[in-house]
């Protein structure tokens, strides 16, 4: 299994890759603002590591 690190590293490269620029944009500047809040990593990356656990 690997580390927390790894999930996280690959949380954090993914959301790099997003791009919000869509329309209307007063919908998606509150979603990235939201996103790119340190807080919000814990349960993607627990969503990650429960997808390995139990396929």
């Amino acid at each position: 299994m690997r580390e927390y690190e790894d999930y996280y590293s690959y949380f954090e490269n993914r959301l790099q890759q997003e791009k919000f620029t869509r329309q209307p944009y007063q919908l998606y500047e509150p979603i990235l603002y939201t996103l790119q809040l340190e807080g919000k990593r814990i349960r993607p990356v627990l969503t990650l590591i429960a997808c390995e656990l139990f396929g």
